[in-house]
């Protein structure tokens, strides 16, 4: 009788199992799992393979990290076309073109190639989004907790991030519009969280003795002021910087503001016009942007936020 007794609680338990791992994700707060998120992005070695959509389009992607002798390296691959590949060192990042023979030297300040949306802590946007730790199920075979982050208004996207229960670290992400239409995607098909990494895996198999390097000529930039601001900015935008740019293409600065409500961000770019007035839009999965001339002036307001959001504050945009 109690061989019967333990035979059925363990099938139970092997059944509800997931169930009860997600309820008890519940005792952490989201800003808790926000923070433990941040620090796992940050702190995390693993390789393994990854799903990138993005404009209806999916990239198979596979990517390594780890700091070895207190150097972050990574590497990432795309597993289509000519197989283009990101190899970090630091802050260093040489990106590899094997069909153009070629390698292009840059720089990269985020703490991941691969995760360059994530919110960093809830004290900037909490009050301009709602955020609930919810049951989810598991990815790339590890036990997960969704962590939804809504907008309170239409002016801005949802973010859902499936968080690894053990380690919180990201295993899915997605950026969804009003409609629940997911614009742009990242989930691990296959993550290994103890993998053993040495910098000979942070090498590139191709040969490059003949390639051209190049190194990307960076933006002319200098720390500015302006008079220039948006008088309808979205509650909880603010303006974070101000920057005189020299753009690629462009040899007459503009004026690059950088508005930010914590978790979204737009960049509204300022220049002299050239030609006659346009309107124009553009999308790339949830990436939108909205471009006029006024008043003898071309003004882009680009962002991961809707394009309503981007019209409104270039329509915004005023100088005393």
């Amino acid at each position: 009788m109690n061989k019967r007794l333990f035979d059925y609680r363990a099938v139970l338990l092997a059944a509800c199992g997931p169930f009860l791992l997600s309820a008890n994700a519940f005792a952490d707060s989201a800003a808790e799992w926000l923070d433990r998120m941040r620090t796992a992005i940050e702190s995390e070695h693993y390789e393994g393979v990854v799903l990138r959509q993005q404009s209806g389009k999916v990239e198979t992607l596979t990517i390594r990290r780890a700091m070895i002798d207190g150097v972050l390296r990574e590497r990432l691959t795309s597993q289509e076309g000519s197989g283009m590949e990101f190899l970090r060192t630091g802050d260093e990042v040489h990106c590899v073109l094997p069909d153009k023979r070629a390698v292009l030297i840059d720089t990269w300040e985020s703490p991941s190639m691969l995760f360059t949306s994530i919110p960093a802590s809830s004290e900037r946007f909490s009050s301009a989004y709602s955020m609930k730790v919810k049951p989810a199920g598991r990815v790339a075979g590890r036990s997960t907790t969704l962590l939804a982050i809504e907008p309170d208004d239409g002016l801005r996207f949802s973010h859902r991030l499936w968080l690894d229960f053990e380690t919180a670290m990201p295993l899915r992400t997605q950026i969804v519009d009003g409609n629940d239409t997911v614009l742009s995607e990242i989930r691990f098909a296959a993550i290994d969280l103890d993998a053993d990494l040495q910098i000979r895996d942070f090498e590139t198999d191709h040969d490059l003795a003949d390639y051209r390097w190049v190194e990307r000529r960076k933006d002319i930039s200098t720390v500015a002021d302006t008079d220039w601001d948006s008088d309808a900015l979205p509650v909880g935008f603010e303006r974070v910087s101000v920057h005189d740019e020299v753009l690629r293409g462009s040899d007459t600065p503009a004026t690059h503001i950088l508005y930010s409500d914590g978790l979204s961000s737009v960049s509204v770019f300022i220049e002299p016009a050239a030609g006659r007035s346009s309107t124009t839009r553009s999308s790339i999965g949830g990436a939108n942007s909205f471009s006029t001339t006024r008043s003898g002036y071309r003004i882009t307001a680009v962002g991961e936020v809707p394009v309503e959001t981007a019209e409104r504050i270039a329509l915004s945009m005023r100088k005393p």
